[in-house]
């Protein structure tokens, strides 16, 4: 039931699409556009603006000629705000659902326009004076005009209308020479139909909106139904219309006079008021303003008398010109004209556009009379201000001059240190005293530019100010070169003496004797070297740096009792010094590391040697195959691991001979070592080789032995196999074990080789293995036991085929039966019919 429903559903928005359609195209043929798929032409909102226009006769927002979907939404848009101006409700919907192709509210959008601008305005006059809805009236028009016809009542938009009967009625009705209805009958309907929309389409103007399979239906659509009666009620109208209209031209004409009359009104307002603004806003443009305060003060004033006496009048008159302008477009909708448009530049937007000019025009001649004021009264406060701040600046200058003609810098590192620093405190309050002296400078600008009266008084205080600014500042770059020359010099003789202080230090250390007891030791020592180094040379920067010193600074002589030059000589012969101890030690250490690592390696490997002959000697060899090739292969990683050890022991003994051939004071016992080592790794070798050849032994044992019992299950499978008694039930089923018998005394004779491979495999064992009880007692079970299985199949072969026989010379001697039975049978009937 539900996808009946949902069929019926997608016919109705069929056929209103296609109706609708139609409906737009009547309409939009009058801009030459034309709508072909209305869920997807409608989407961008341009034909539904135009369609707009053309039923209002209003001229609209332009829409916007992009193609994204912002400006789809954006015309769509504007089609809404059109709809909710003419007051056309519109629910549930919004420009997304039109963009995005909404097939059921684009059909509900073209209805609700249609309902506006085609069937809402239809009334129809009853006796009781009822007010009925545009359906309502529709309707009961409908039912006038088709009454006293036979066959027809109409009664809705749906079913009433499908036999065509309706439509010509209306047609005959209106223009009874178009249509004869004595030929028309319900049998016809299709005819009807066609009949009704030609003549309407052809004869009076009305667009073909449905198909005629659309309506010939037990319910066609009432919404296209209503939209093409509605054009039939429109059309018959318009007919009625033109009886009355020259009833209307002659007072439309004392109308429209009136109408002229009022517009001339506005027209000569419109001018009087615009020549007013622009007058006004030229003089209020005017910006010669006198350069004292009190003519400012008086053009002030004259600004109040304007807002409070000359301007309120005038915005009286505004206002009644728009009165009169929307009086006499109302007057004109009344009577369905056109609306006034005034002349060029006298609209009613024209006159607010110029309104607002002159109301700018006020605020800036108010803001400017203000800001001439404020000027004025700045400058005299400035002034005063100068005179003080100038006097103030010439003090402090003079002051400070005196302060930096001074040399008083003491003697030693801190004492020139701290004059640097008070140096730099002056120099730095004088820096800061800059933008106290550049305000005076500003100011005095800030009163030229703007024309201040004694600007020439200002000027001779400010190049006084000026001049002891230049030379306060000349005399402290003299005191700072001085200052720096010093301090420089005091600075290179305090890092010369702390160089030699340091690489003293150095030398005491690099004279120690201790060059370790155990590798561990060595390392802590040489990193202790490295780290002494890497001072020492990230101090060679600081050493060169000490040691290049000007000549000039060299010649100085301070209070000091070493000169520079004397602590440069000192420093450049303890750095010697100190090279040759570093190098020395240097070679010590490493000579000690390379000894104690030797000792170190040795040890590491026989501790190595001694846990590998341990986990060799081990006795367990397994117990079944897989255990024994899991430990054969274990065996065969452990000895390539012996095996790499050899290049570690030929390194030890290399790096021995080494140690020897430099003359090491520990030559002899280091000749001692290495030979027990190679005895000792020599050891392991041999016991690794000989653990290998016995778990191949063992290896070849339990493969035996694995063999032995694959064979044994084998021949226990065959034993049941000859052993069986089945020989069939018939002739086919015998024949069949005797190929399966054929077959397994194949697999028989074929697994010959396996036995006497076993045979082989045994004498290869090792002799102990070979000689086990349990070696000869597998061997001579399997050979008994194959005999026996051949001879079981021969035994059995025979018994099938003699079963074969006898179940074949029961098939013969069933056939010679037959062939008896069929003779005597024959010659019982050969008898009788003799006898008959």
């Amino acid at each position: 039931m539900y996808e009946r429903i949902r069929t019926k559903q997608g016919e109705r928005e069929r056929v209103q699409k296609k109706t609708f359609t139609k409906w737009c195209n009547s309409h939009l043929s009058k801009v030459s556009l034309r709508v072909n798929d209305l869920f997807t032409d409608l989407c961008d909102g341009r034909l539904l603006l135009k369609l707009l226009e053309v039923l209002s006769g209003d001229k609209w927002a332009k829409p916007s000629k992009g193609t994204m979907r912002f400006h789809q939404l954006e015309n769509n848009e504007k089609v809404f705000s059109y709809l909710r101006h003419a007051k056309i409700k519109v629910e549930n919907m919004g420009p997304e659902d039109i963009v995005d192709g909404n097939p059921r509210l684009i059909l509900g959008l073209i209805w609700t326009i249609i309902l506006r601008f085609q069937i809402q305005d239809i009334t129809f006059e009853t006796d009781d004076e009822e007010k009925k809805s545009a359906k309502e009236a529709l309707l009961l028009w409908s039912q006038r005009r088709t009454k006293g016809y036979p066959s027809v009542k109409v009664t809705n938009f749906t079913s009433s209308w499908s036999d065509g009967l309706a439509f010509a009625c209306l047609i005959h009705k209106h223009r009874p020479d178009l249509i004869e209805m004595d030929g028309m009958s319900k049998e016809t309907p299709k005819e009807n139909l066609t009949l009704a929309f030609d003549l309407a389409e052809s004869q009076l103007g009305i667009p073909k909106l449905l198909d005629v399979e659309d309506v010939n239906v037990e319910f066609p659509d009432e919404k296209s139904i209503m939209t093409y009666v509605a054009n039939y009620y429109h059309t018959f109208a318009k007919m009625k219309m033109g009886d009355v209209s020259s009833k209307r031209i002659v007072k439309m004409i004392s109308f429209l006079q009136e109408c002229e009359g009022f517009q001339q009104e506005y027209h000569r307002l419109a001018s009087s008021l615009l020549d007013w603004i622009d007058q006004t806003i030229e003089t209020l443009g005017n910006r010669e303003f006198p350069n004292i305060l009190s003519g400012v003060q008086n053009l002030l004033s004259d600004f109040a008398k304007y807002r409070t006496q000359e301007k309120p009048p005038k915005y009286t008159e505004k206002g009644d010109l728009e009165v009169l302008f929307y009086n006499l477009n109302a007057k004109l909708r009344s009577q369905s004209q056109p609306g006034f448009t005034p002349e060029e530049g006298k609209l009613i937007s024209d006159v607010n556009e110029r309104w607002s000019q002159l109301e700018e025009s006020e605020h800036a001649r108010e803001v400017a009379l203000r800001e001439e004021l404020l000027r004025l009264e700045r400058l005299e406060r400035m002034a005063e201000k100068f005179d003080k701040k100038a006097s103030m600046r010439a003090n402090w200058l003079i002051e400070n001059h005196k302060l930096v003609s001074q040399d008083n810098f003491g003697v030693g590192m801190a004492a020139v240190e701290a004059a640097k620093k008070k140096h730099e405190a002056i120099q730095t309050d004088i820096k800061a005293y800059e933008s106290r002296v550049k305000t005076v400078v500003d100011m005095a600008t800030t009163l030229e530019s703007e024309q201040y009266w004694g600007i020439d008084r200002i000027k001779e205080d400010l190049e006084k100010v000026l001049e002891l600014w230049e030379v306060l500042l000349h005399a402290l770059v003299g005191r700072r070169q001085r200052l720096d020359m010093t301090y420089a010099y005091t600075k290179a003789l305090q890092d010369v003496n702390d160089l030699i202080d340091y690489l003293d230090d150095l030398k005491a250390q690099l004279s120690s004797s201790d060059y370790g007891r155990h590798l561990g030791d060595v390392d802590i020592l040489l990193q202790q070297h490295s780290q002494l180094e890497a001072e020492y040379n990230g101090a060679q920067p600081r050493i060169v740096q000490a040691l290049d010193v000007p000549e000039d600074m060299l010649q100085m002589k301070g209070e000091e009792e070493s000169s520079l030059a004397d602590c440069c000589t000192t420093l450049r012969s303890t750095v010697a010094d100190v090279d040759e101890l570093l190098a020395m030690r240097k070679h010590n250490l490493v000579t000690s590391q390379h000894l104690h690592k030797f000792y170190e390696d040795v040890d590491n490997e026989d501790d190595w040697i001694d846990e590998q002959i341990k986990i060799i000697s081990a006795t367990q060899f397994g117990s079944d195959l897989p255990t024994v090739s899991s430990l054969h292969k274990h065996h065969e990683l452990f000895g390539v691991e012996v095996n790499n050890h050899a290049n570690i022991v030929e390194e030890v003994c290399e790096q021995g001979k080494y140690l020897i051939g430099c003359g090491n004071f520990d030559s002899d016992n280091i000749e001692i070592r290495m030979h027990q080592l190679q005895e000792h790794y020599d050891k392991l070798c041999a016991l690794c080789k000989q653990r290998n050849s016995r778990l191949l032994e063992v290896v070849s044992f339990q493969t035996y032995l694995s063999d032995a019992d694959e064979i044994l299950n084998w021949l226990l499978d065959m034993e049941k196999m000859v052993q069986s008694e089945d020989i069939g039930k018939d002739e086919a089923t015998a024949q069949l074990l005797l190929k399966k018998q054929k077959t397994l005394e194949d697999e028989i004779t074929g697994y010959e080789p396996m036995i006497t491979g076993l045979k082989k495999q045994q004498d290869k064992l090792s002799s102990e293995d070979r000689l086990l009880p349990i070696t000869r007692e597998k061997q001579d079970t399997i050979e008994a036991r194959y005999d026996m299985v051949v001879r079981q199949a021969r035994s059995r072969k025979q018994y099938l085929v003699f079963a074969y026989s006898m179940f074949l010379l029961y098939r013969e001697a069933g056939g010679v039966k037959s062939w008896i039975l069929e003779k005597v049978s024959s010659s019982i009937y050969r008898f009788k019919l003799k006898k008959d």
